[in-house]
């Protein structure tokens, strides 16, 4: 086997066991999240519900060492509606809005 089949065949494996550990979670919806690895640069695109999400996966995928670099293209989805908005004032305060 030569050195490209041992970089791809590591990037399968990396890519297998990142998607392993994002389906395992229990606090992040990854149903529309998808990811490339390359020479151990994992590129993740897609879209999630929150910034929260989108944070976390981008966690979950740096701290493994086999990861060099992490490419976060996750895009966040505008609210839906009749979902509650929050948001933080100046003061610190969470400011929700109901929908109207």
């Amino acid at each position: 086997m030569n050195i490209l089949e041992e970089r791809k065949k590591a990037d399968k494996l990396l890519r297998r066991e990142i998607l392993q550990i994002l389906s395992d979670s229990s606090d992040i919806d990854i149903t529309d999240v998808d990811l490339l690895v390359d020479d151990g640069v994992v590129t993740l695109f897609g879209s999630v519900d929150s910034l929260y999400e989108k944070m976390t996966i981008e966690y979950y995928v740096a701290r493994l060492l086999a990861v060099a670099e992490v490419d976060n293209k996750i895009e966040v989805n505008r609210p839906r509606p009749g979902s509650v908005q929050a948001s933080l004032s100046g003061g610190d305060n969470l400011i929700l809005k109901a929908p109207e």
